[in-house]
Parts: structure tokens; C-alpha cells; sequence
């Protein structure tokens, strides 16, 4: 059996982001796992190529370790380097204002975000 690229909800993904022709990608990604699964580098890799501005936010800080943040960061990071896109890590209500300005300028704003505490 030939393996597949992507998963196997990687047609749905395909048609629900050409067809709806969305304005941008809001990407969560669980810190408190380390680094990125599932299907987030299909969602990723498919709004690059469409060209479609891309917000990141790395959930649930307040349960991850730093090492944990760290290393979600980081993956997020790397991945991203390697589509060639540049990222800029939103750290107070300034940072916000810059990812607002230059996300059409190809950046991908990374949130790390706790719905529990409501840290940005």
C-alpha cells in the first residue's frame, strides 16, 4: 500500500480552504505538546501555497513547561522558515499592532495564548 503524502482528510482540508476562499488562516497549536501534529502542517503548507495570511497561536502556555513552549516555538519556528515565510512573535498589545501591519507583508504573527488566564 503506497503511503500518502498528507492524511487522509487532506482533501476536505484542500476544499474547504480553495472553496471558501478565506481571508486567512487562524492556526491553533497545543504548546503543551511540544511540537507541532496532526494536521497542522497540511493546513500550513496549503495556505502558503494559496497565499492566504496566516495567524498562529500557540494554546494552553499556562499548562506547558517552558521547555514545552520552547520547543512549540521553536517547530512552529523552523517550519515555517522552510516555506519561506518570517514570523514575529506577538508578545505585548505593540507587537499586535505590528503583526496587524505587516501580516499582508507575508509575516505569520505567533500568539502564545492561555484561555484559562487569558494571557497574551
Amino acid at each position: 500500500m503506497e503511503q500518502q503524502p498528507f492524511g487522509r482528510y487532506f482533501k476536505t482540508t484542500l476544499q474547504g480552504m480553495v472553496g471558501l476562499n478565506p481571508d486567512y488562516l487562524l492556526c491553533t497549536v497545543d504548546a503543551n505538546r511540544g511540537e507541532m501534529r496532526g494536521m497542522v502542517h497540511e493546513h500550513l503548507v496549503v495556505a502558503h501555497a494559496l497565499a492566504i495570511p496566516t495567524i498562529i497561536c500557540l494554546t494552553k502556555c499556562d499548562m506547558a513547561s517552558e521547555d514545552q513552549k520552547a520547543a512549540a516555538l521553536l517547530d512552529v519556528k523552523r517550519f515555517m522558515k522552510q516555506l519561506g515565510t518570517q514570523t514575529l512573535v506577538v508578545k505585548d498589545s505593540n507587537d499586535a499592532v505590528l503583526a496587524a501591519e505587516r501580516i499582508l507583508q507575508g509575516y505569520t504573527p505567533i500568539f502564545l495564548c492561555s484561555a484559562v488566564t487569558g494571557a497574551m
